[in-house]
This record gives C-alpha cells, structure tokens and sequence, in this order.
C-alpha cells in the first residue's frame, strides 16, 4: 500500500471545509435569498442579514487583494478561541448562580471573543480569508434555512423569541428562549361591543426571598358584556406588540378573548407575576394581528445569549417575587 503524504497546505488546512466554486457562490445566493425573504415579510432581521451576505461575498471576491495587503500576516486566533470558549461557559454558570451583573458583562466579553475569532482567519492568506467567508456564508445560510423552516412548520412569521422580564415567573423566566406556533390562542371568550370592561380584584400573595406577604390585590376577573371570566392560569401564552409600543415585543397570557359585532378579535392580557391586567397598566386591548404567535415550548438560559450581546446585564423590577393567587 503506497501512503499519501500530505503537503503543508493540506496540514495547515486541517479540518478546514473546502468545496467546490460552484456550491461557495450558491451558499452567497440562498443567504441573500433567505435574507431578503425576511426582509420582505417583515421581520427586523432581514435588512441586517442581507447586508451582512453582500459583504461576505464581497470579502470573498477581492480575498486576493487582502492577501497582497497582509502577505504571510497570521493570527492567534485559535487561543484565543480556546480562552474565550472556557471564559464563556465558566462566566455563563457564575451569572446563573449568583445573578450578578459583573458575569453578563464577562459573557459578553467572550461570546465577543468568540465572533472574532470565527470571523479572524488564522492566516491572512487569500485561501484562508475564502475558507472564513464561506464557512460563515454557510453558516449563515444554514441559520435562514432552519428560520424559513420554522416559519412554515409553526405558521408563524416568529418563530422564536426570548423572555426578556420577569413578569411571566414562575412560568417563564428571563433569559428563557421560547418556540411560537401560529393559531387563535385558547382562553375564555366574550362578545365585546365597546365600551367599559368591569374590573374585579382579589386578594393575592407576593412570595419574596421565601416569605410570604399578604395585603396585595391582583384583577382575577373581569366583567365584559354579561360574561365574567375569571384569570386562568391554563390559558395560552402569547406574544404580542403592544400599542401604544411603549416597550418591545410582550410575552404574557391571554386573560380573555374578546370578540366584536363585525368578527373581530381582541385579547386582553395579564402576566402572571403582575398585578393588573396590561389595560389597566394603558395598553389597548391586543387585536389578532398584532399577534406573534403562541409560546409552544421553553428553552431555560439560551436567551440569556441574546440578552448580553445586546447588553441587556441588569435584571429588571419584578425578579425578586412571585405573586400567586390566595387560594393557590
């Protein structure tokens, strides 16, 4: 048997992805097609992620120029890599511990380590910076694929988001990443004609550090039409935009459904770590469209990635408690 010795290119190489010119420019055309797609529908990300796959293919085109630039220049970038990876992980168990703030910012200091270590290419040679660029290309075709797979699958536009408050505890808590399907949210409903909604208030509990202290009063049921529901539990969780859109997106449970003379559909909402209703707090009532989709499924601590890229460190008012109903 004759062995093969392998060159110094092929070692320095290593475990590189190296494939054909046709399949590199393909991964370019259905990164922005995927992009563009999001962009088309609406979704935040579409824009951002078209320019992205323009300046990747971009990278990739004039790699020879980079290499004249940088002839022989290489990196450290796979120490680095290693650092970070260890720092992410370590500083992501410390963060879930002790809640404390000095950790999310270490998060993000790796997870940005991370990037430009992927982004980096350990040579700056003109085979190295095309093997970068079309790693990420694929990568990020892979990410808009499995996206428009989820839009399809769940019937939703969204079909992922991440909590971000504490408002649905214990239920949901921040730093969850949750799955949304599409569909009319199951809860109680009620013919609405305009006009005032009863409000109706009970005694609660707030449960802080393992303590219990009674006096609160929480809206457990409404009055709409002749129709009194009360506050359940076991009604979908939803995500919505609100109006007026005084914050973001909001992930709390559909209290009631409330449906008008000519058909269409309002749900009024409440999170289950708050006191009041989100009507009652000056939100309008939330029309259908207005609704993302159903939460499907939880994910614990993946959203807190999403959080601390976007240097979101500090927990916001209502982590320390939980309000439960007197009777739970």
């Amino acid at each position: 048997m004759v062995k093969m010795k392998a060159s110094k290119t092929q070692k320095a190489q290593g475990f590189r992805l190296r494939l054909p010119a046709a399949p590199k420019w393909l991964s370019f055309a259905a990164a922005c097609a995927g992009s563009a797609y999001l962009a088309f529908s609406g979704n935040a990300l579409g824009v951002p992620l078209f320019v992205l796959s323009i300046a990747l293919a971009t990278v990739y085109s004039y790699a020879e120029g980079i290499y004249r630039r940088f002839p022989g220049r290489t990196t450290r970038g796979e120490l680095l890599g290693k650092m970070a990876l260890g720092a992410l992980a370590v500083s992501m168990l410390l963060y879930v511990a002790t809640k404390n703030s000095v950790f999310a910012i270490l998060v993000f200091i790796s997870l940005a380590a991370l990037i430009i270590e992927e982004v980096i290419p350990k040579k700056w040679s003109a085979e190295e910076i095309r093997a970068n660029t079309v790693e990420l290309a694929w990568a990020l075709g892979a990410a808009l694929f499995a996206w428009i797979f989820l839009t399809v699958a769940l019937g939703t536009p969204s079909p992922i988001d991440v909590v971000t408050s504490c408002s649905m505890r214990p239920v949901l808590e921040r730093g969850d990443l949750v799955f949304l399907m599409g569909g009319e949210a199951n809860a109680p409903e009620a013919t609405y004609l305009g006009g005032g909604i009863g409000i109706a208030k009970k005694p609660c509990i707030i449960e802080r550090n393992g303590k219990e202290e009674e006096g609160a009063l929480c809206t457990e049921t409404i009055v709409a039409g002749n129709q009194t529901i009360a506050f359940d539990r076991k009604n979908d969780i939803v995500v919505y935009e609100p109006s007026p859109r005084i914050t973001d997106l909001i992930i709390h449970r559909v209290f009631a459904k409330l449906r008008g003379a000519d058909g269409q559909l309002f749900y009024m909402t409440r999170g289950d770590n708050n006191r009041q209703t989100d009507q009652e707090a000056g939100l309008s009532l939330v029309p259908s469209g207005s609704v993302h989709g159903r939460v499907a499924l939880r994910v614990p601590y993946l959203g807190f990635f999403k959080l601390f890229l976007f240097m979101q460190f500090d927990e916001p008012e209502g982590c320390d408690y939980i309000i439960k109903p007197v009777n739970q």
